[in-house]
């Protein structure tokens, strides 16, 4: 019994030192990979490392527990040879890890160059130590700057090269970025960053950018210094008015024409921008070939300077004159595209004559290019007084003409005339060449004519059009103005004070000008001690007895004097045959006494059955005035015609006829109410039914005979009742005889 308590005891002391040892080793492995975890801003490598070591130690110690002794030692080694064997596992995870966060391997490399470190070793807690980074030529194949988000220290980008990046955005999330040079053709307009206001100094040489970049550039305003080197697409500096801090600008060898808006620049107190290449990208200029001074004689063609536009112009406005060397390497010129000769060649500050130019070559001359070098140095233009460096010397120029060899045209002559032909105002002329579009339409030729106003209706067809080799006539045709009156009728009561000027409303002469009641002459005159109409006649003559020339008008106003104490008579209409006879139930109309009626409407002039409004009879009273009396409108309906030829029989349809019925309408007056014959009113809308009368058929028969029948019918009726009386009498004479 002893002596297995004994085994127990020694096997547990065994096995006790197997296990102590592996948990040190683990807890060293575990120490060790949780650096790694931390400067990785990984748990995996950690976890990982730890669960081997743990599983190989307790592996071991189950083998250890089952052996010998002898064998505890061996077995305790093992997991140290785990551990030196999983150490190189811990970098390739790294790499792994890099690759994440870093895809491009030539950023990979120049950012460990820059944190110098390995790029096995750079982790992303380095990232905040990177404060400037250096892209080279050498760095042609990077592609991409994804990662560099994690450098938010970081204050000086450099790139100096045309590589693969498309995307440059990144940078724009970089809180301390102050300087950024961005210089390779692969940086256009679109990928430029908006850095708003993080950045003081941006260099885009040798880029791909054109004018369009300063939309994003405008909105830097802390920019206090801006590169543009080598770029001809950079044609002015105009936007950059609007960058209060902009102390310097270089923009040597561009394409910029025009330096005066320096001027609105205060801040700016340094500029480079020698070697200007302008005009590359404009458009042609199209020429006639008659200022080229072709002299036919001297066989020679004179190109005056003074036709070359978008020439350089310092601040101050002036223009530094071209060379006047004749050399190859100094001035070019080409017809059609082929380079003259230099020696035909003569310049002068004032232009160029080229001499040998045949009738032939002249007539086939189509386009010409002008490329030179401006006579510019240094010290021959002014400079600003607060500028510590200004210098815009040496520069090209360059522009090319369309040669069109026009006719000129004898051109338009507009013409302006009134409705006899006379003319009213001075004719007009358009010039041009043969081809050239002509519009006439515009305000500057149809003229505003006092006293006149154009004819819209006789507008001519060839006020638009082109200028010909003959001359051409637009004529427009204006009519005189009149003048123009107005005046209102109105109505007063007896006694009533008037004057001539209440009805008069002023008017207008053919100028536009006022005419007042003192300019008219007054015919008609109202007596208001009697009721009736009164005619008031004005009338306006610039010239007495002139009535052609327009300025005569006349207007006229009706008075109507009503007495207070009488009242407005209704008008009766009545509808009746030629007899006289009433066949429609008759209308009253109501109104104000002296106010107007008119009852010649169709309202008035309903349908009646069996009758035809005659219109050879309408009353001559239709229209008036109320008065006191009673006035009666009378419409006279003839008869319908019946129809006199034989009708089908009704009865084929198998259907019985339906019995009629008719409605007279009702009384209406004018006023908006309704009335019955007594005048008894009632509110217009009202559902009284005043008149309603209804005649019904019987039908005694489904089916009528024909006309030929019932004449049959007829005959034979009347033929038996002569025979009867026939028999009768010859009866009753007999026995009288006897």
């Amino acid at each position: 019994m002893k002596n297995k308590l004994y085994l127990l005891i020694k096997s547990s002391i065994i096995l006790g030192s197997v296990l102590s040892l592996p948990l040190q080793v683990t807890a060293e492995t575990t120490t060790y990979s949780s650096e790694s975890a931390i400067s990785n801003f990984s748990e995996p490598p950690m976890s990982i490392s730890s669960t081997n070591n743990v599983s190989l130690s307790s592996s071991q110690s189950e083998t250890a527990s089952s052996n010998s002794t002898s064998n505890s030692t061996e077995s305790s080694m093992v997991p140290l040879q785990t551990e030196t064997s999983s150490t190189p596992s811990i970098p390739e995870t790294r790499a792994a890890d890099i690759n994440a966060w870093i895809p491009d391997p030539v950023l990979q490399e120049i950012v460990a160059k820059a944190i110098g470190k390995t790029k096995e070793a750079l982790t992303q807690e380095d990232m905040s130590k990177l404060t400037s980074l250096y892209i080279q030529n050498a760095d042609s194949a990077i592609a991409s700057l994804k990662g560099l988000e994690l450098a938010t220290n970081l204050d000086y980008f450099y790139m100096n090269s045309n590589n693969q990046i498309s995307d440059f955005s990144v940078l724009a999330g970089l809180p301390n970025l102050k300087q950024v040079y961005l210089m390779g053709t692969n940086v256009t307009d679109q990928n430029v960053p908006d850095f708003g206001t993080t950045i003081t100094r941006l260099d885009l040489s040798g880029s791909s950018v054109t004018n369009g970049v300063y939309d994003k550039i405008t909105k830097m305003t802390n920019l206090e210094s801006l590169v543009f080197q080598s770029n001809m697409n950079i044609t002015t500096i105009e936007p950059l008015t609007v960058l209060k801090k902009l102390n310097e600008l270089r923009v040597q060898f561009c394409g910029i024409t025009d330096f005066r808006p320096i001027n609105q620049m205060p801040a700016l107190t340094q500029l480079a921008a020698f070697g200007q290449n302008t005009g590359r990208n404009d458009p042609a200029t199209d020429i006639n070939a008659k200022d080229l001074n072709y002299d036919a004689d001297k066989q020679t063609i004179d190109i005056p300077f003074s036709i070359m536009p978008n020439r350089m112009t310092n601040y101050d406005g002036y223009v530094p004159p071209f060379t006047t060397s004749n050399s190859s390497s100094q001035t070019y010129l080409d017809f059609n595209g082929v380079q003259l000769d230099s020696s035909r060649l003569t310049i002068t500050d004032e232009g160029i004559t080229v001499s040998g130019v045949s009738q032939e070559e002249f007539d086939q001359l189509q386009t010409f290019e002008y490329n030179a070098r401006l006579n510019n140095p240094s010290g021959t233009y002014n400079q600003p007084e607060r500028f510590t460096f200004y210098a815009i010397s040496s520069g090209t120029y360059l522009h090319q003409f369309n040669v069109q060899h026009i006719i000129a045209s004898p051109g338009v002559t507009i013409k302006y005339v009134d409705a006899d032909g006379d003319n009213i105002h001075a004719p007009q002329t358009i010039e041009g060449n043969v081809g050239d579009q002509y519009d006439t339409t515009t305000a500057d030729y149809q003229l505003i004519i006092p006293g006149y106003s154009l004819d819209q209706t006789s507008i001519p067809e060839n006020a638009k059009g082109s200028l010909t080799a003959d001359l051409q006539t637009v004529t427009y045709i204006y009519q005189r103005n009149v003048a123009e009156l107005k005046a209102h009728d109105s109505t007063i009561y007896v006694g009533e004070s008037w004057k001539a000027e209440d009805n008069f409303d002023g008017g207008t002469d053919p100028q536009g000008n006022p005419i007042t009641f003192e300019d008219v002459s007054v015919v008609g005159d109202v007596d208001n001690t009697k009721v009736g109409k009164y005619e008031i006649t004005y009338t306006y003559n610039r010239v007495p007895n002139r009535i052609w020339t327009g300025d005569h008008a006349t207007v006229k106003a009706t008075v109507t004097v009503i007495d207070t104490e009488k009242k407005a008579q209704p008008v009766i209409v009545k509808y009746v045959d030629p007899a006289g006879k009433i066949i429609h139930e008759e209308k009253v109309v109501k109104g104000e006494l002296g106010t107007d009626f008119d009852v010649s409407g169709k309202e008035y002039q309903p349908a009646i059955k069996g009758y035809v409004l005659d219109e050879k009879q309408l009353p001559k009273n239709s229209k008036g005035s109320f008065s006191d009396k009673t006035q009666i409108v009378t419409y006279v309906y003839q008869p319908e015609t019946k129809p006199t030829t034989e009708t089908s029989d009704s009865s084929t349809s198998g259907k019985p006829s339906a019995p009629t019925t008719s409605t007279d309408s009702s009384n209406q007056s004018i006023t908006g109410k309704i009335s019955d014959s007594n005048n008894n009113v009632s509110p217009a809308g009202s559902s009284t039914n005043l008149s309603h009368q209804t005649v019904t058929t019987k039908n005694t028969s489904t089916k009528l005979p024909k006309t030929g029948e019932t004449i049959v019918s007829n005959y034979l009726i009347a033929g038996i009742c002569t025979l009867f009386l026939a028999t009768a009498l010859l009866l009753f004479s007999r026995k009288k005889i006897k």
